[in-house]
This record gives structure tokens, sequence and C-alpha cells, in this order.
């Protein structure tokens, strides 16, 4: 059970940041550009048409920008199972705390002449 809410936060969390990084990518960002065409220069060898190898490049980039989404979302997982176990440590140490406090006082023995 714990895998399974592990695997939806991770998809949750990656379908958001793929929404974020989805919504900073446009081609009217000359930078975006220059990165499809990096992309797509990778296949100059083998692909002569420069609609393909942009084509290609988007693909790339698209590729990428999901890898980048999956590790912000391992990210937050790990960031989220920390928090989880400070919460834990804290609620532990207070029932330490509060059961050293609860027990009853002992007098000391009386040593033996």
């Amino acid at each position: 059970m714990g895998s399974a809410i592990f695997g939806s936060f991770v998809t949750l969390r990656e379908q958001f940041h793929s929404n974020v990084i989805a919504q900073g990518i446009t081609l009217l960002d000359p930078l975006v550009v220059q990165r499809v065409q990096a992309y797509g220069g990778a296949y100059a060898r083998v692909l002569t048409d420069p609609a393909q190898r942009d084509a290609k490049g988007l693909a790339l980039l698209g590729q990428s920008a999901t890898q980048q989404a999956n590790v912000l979302a391992y990210n937050d997982l790990f960031l989220l199972i920390f928090a989880a176990t400070l919460a834990t440590i804290a609620v532990l140490l207070t029932h330490m705390a509060l059961a050293a406090l609860s027990k009853p006082a002992t007098p000391p023995r009386a040593q033996p002449a």
C-alpha cells in the first residue's frame, strides 16, 4: 500500500511539474529555438530535411522536460519522506519525555549495614 501511495504521489507531482515546465517552453523564446536546433542537429547526418530535424529536436526537448519533471517529482517525494521522519522523531521524543516525567519517583534503598 505504501508503494502505491508513493507511486501516486510521484505521478501527481510529475504531472504538476510537467505542466509548469511546459508553460515555460515557447518557440518564441530564442533559447528554446536554439535548444531544439541543437537537439535536432544531432540527427543532421541522418535526417536531411530541416523540418524533420526540428520535429526530432522538439521530441527530444519534450523527453528532456519529462525527465526533469520526474527528477523534481522524486525530489518532492524525498522531501515528504524527510518531513514525515522529522514528525515521527518529534512524536517519539515527546512520548519518551512524557513517559519519563510520569514515572513515580522511587525512594532510595537503604544500605544494608
